[in-house]
């Protein structure tokens, strides 16, 4: 969370962005480097907007269709690999 909010994907408010979407993550990268990830998403509240979630609520889905899952806590989010592209 120290970095969110601080270049490409902050459109849904400061968190830490994920997509089961390759190519969605692909064009929000620098395109030299992926990481992936596991996420643990709790009870999601699904919004397009920036507001604060609800109470009793873990993480935003802002787009359910391509599936980008917002959270906002560093321990619901685990690096597994990184991919680096040559």
């Amino acid at each position: 969370m120290k970095y969110a909010g601080s270049a490409a994907g902050s459109r849904f408010g400061k968190g830490l962005y994920s997509t089961a979407n390759p190519t969605k993550a692909y064009g929000y990268g620098n395109q030299k480097a992926m990481f992936v990830t596991s996420v643990a998403c709790g009870i999601a509240h699904v919004d397009l907007s920036s507001n604060p979630i609800p109470a009793g609520t873990h993480c935003r889905v802002a787009n359910a269709s391509a599936d980008e899952c917002i959270v906002f806590d560093d321990a619901a989010m685990i690096p597994r690999y990184i991919i680096v592209f040559k």
